[in-house]
């Protein structure tokens, strides 16, 4: 059955990239942008992404940490300055994504298309009027209710009106309107659009291939923290995207930081060795793609041990941890030493592992015998 499209939504994402370069242009070639406006644009743009990353995304659709009314306030406004709908609207798509990813249901889903996933799925009507059977927690949630009742008038205000105001302060309203409105929206959409399109089509599977989301440092770089995608399908609960502390995830240091002040609470983690299983299972799995007749025994064994000491090393932080809160002197130094050989462990059998596969991968690549 065909289609009809939504007119709203094509005549916006068609005519604003349009109203921004044409609107933005101009005012470059006149050289009228003052300064404090590319700031304000920029400073925009990373708040209304954190909005969305840690607000639309991780806080309403998969409830991986808990907000103070405030926080949560100021993320629903934020999440309006991008126009890319009501938080309902938005987290009940996602959450059909997770559910249904790669099949039919998913509403952007990466199997009928790049174009389609990344923004041909909003260009037309769904098939059914959305009914939010899949946010019942968010149907309860007054805060939520009032941005989904007004979304309209919020988008439009905080999202245009507002950078024009402030940067009238400085006498350059249209730069605001513009740059840090138009060009604004226009970036955040296909930054996040990026997630549903590009993070389902490059980068790494390190943990897991059961579905098409992949891993990308770039793409995290470019969406606020988003881009470690193949990590977010595996452990959707994890309030994290990037685990390491390298890894660029703005959204991740920010919903830390309110922690600290109490503004944010129950950050959901999940467990330590439970990821590393998941790296070892897809090593093995790739290795065994390449060979299915390469001898296990050993592999195994050593995967075994490997995530055994793991297992003892994150043992041990947590009860040192606890000793040195309860200020254990005595025994926080056993546990250190102790932590400190488990951790050697670990990384020995780690090292091992790696060279197992690296010598099985070489051993393939070598000519047989006559």
């Amino acid at each position: 059955m065909k289609k009809k499209i939504n007119w709203m939504n094509t005549l916006f994402l068609t005519l604003s990239p349009v109203v921004a370069i044409v609107g933005v242009g101009s005012l470059i070639w006149f050289n009228e942008i003052h300064w404090a406006t590319w700031i304000l644009a920029f400073s925009l743009a990373m708040l209304s992404g954190l909005g969305i990353t840690a607000g639309y995304h991780r806080l309403l659709s998969h409830k991986s940490y808990e907000a103070a009314w405030p926080v949560r306030l100021v993320l629903l406004l934020l999440g309006a300055i991008t126009f890319q709908n009501s938080a309902l609207k938005w987290c009940s798509d996602h959450r059909r994504h997770h559910q249904f990813v790669d099949k039919d249901p998913d509403p952007y889903s990466i199997t009928k298309g790049f174009w389609h996933a990344h923004i041909g799925w909003i260009l037309y009507k769904e098939d059914e009027v959305p009914n939010y059977e899949n946010v019942p927690d968010l149907l309860a949630d007054p805060l939520v209710r009032f941005q989904h009742r007004f979304y309209l008038p919020l988008a439009v205000v905080t999202g245009l009106f507002l950078p024009a105001g402030i940067a009238f302060l400085w006498g350059d309203w249209l730069g605001g309107f513009f740059l840090a409105g138009f060009a604004r929206v226009v970036m955040n959409h296909h930054l996040t659009f990026s997630i549903n399109s590009f993070c389902h089509f490059i980068g790494r599977q390190p943990y897991s291939e059961k579905d098409s989301s992949r891993d990308s440092w770039i793409l995290s770089f470019l969406t606020y923290g988003e881009g470690y995608h193949n990590f977010h399908h595996s452990f959707p609960t994890d309030f994290r995207n990037g685990i390491r502390s390298w890894h660029w995830d703005p959204s991740k240091w920010m919903i830390t930081a309110l922690s600290w002040i109490g503004q944010t609470k129950n950050l959901r983690r999940t467990p330590e060795p439970r990821i590393l299983k998941s790296r070892l299972e897809m090593e093995l799995l790739r290795l065994k793609r390449k060979s299915p007749n390469i001898p296990m025994e050993r592999l195994l064994a050593v995967r075994t041990k490997c995530e055994e000491a793991y297992i003892r090393f994150c043992v041990m932080k947590q009860e040192y941890q606890k000793t040195k809160q309860e200020k254990l002197y005595v025994k926080m130094a056993e546990l250190r030493t102790e932590m400190k050989k488990a951790k050697r462990e670990f990384l020995q059998t780690r090292e091992l592992w790696r060279n197992i596969l690296k010598d099985s991968v070489s051993g393939l690549a070598q000519p047989q015998a006559e």
